[in-house]
């Protein structure tokens, strides 16, 4: 009950804080967000025709999207998060991640639309 209880308050706060629509959602001048919010405005507000999305993650700073090329080093590696088919889906599993990730430490996540288009498979790895 407490853990639906979290998830609703985090659903309700992300609400009131995301972009109303795709358009409002720049990921170049996006700012530093918890990340089950930045998380969840990917899934919500992305179209899965444009791909793949990158954000960096840190506890202290906490979330922003960024952008990557092939020849960054974000290319192997990555460890499978979970899959999210939507914002409510999305804040649970990145919820979860940020438990789950080591304090202090740069974890960069890979955010993958389904081949259908109907969800998004969430990947993780740490920084050097």
């Amino acid at each position: 009950m407490k853990k639906l209880f979290y998830v609703l308050c985090l659903l309700t706060l992300s609400m009131v804080t995301s972009c109303s629509s795709y358009d409002d959602y720049d990921c170049e001048e996006s700012s530093y967000k918890s990340l089950p919010d930045l998380v969840g405005e990917i899934v919500e507000n992305n179209n899965p025709e444009d791909g793949l999305v990158y954000v960096s993650y840190t506890s202290s700073t906490g979330a922003k999207v960024i952008m990557s090329t092939r020849g960054d080093g974000l290319d192997s590696g990555w460890i499978y998060g979970g899959h999210a088919s939507g914002r409510v889906a999305a804040v649970t599993l990145a919820t979860k991640l940020a438990n789950k990730i080591e304090g202090g430490r740069v974890v960069y996540l890979k955010i993958v639309p389904d081949a259908d288009g109907k969800g998004w498979s969430v990947y993780y790895k740490y920084g050097n």
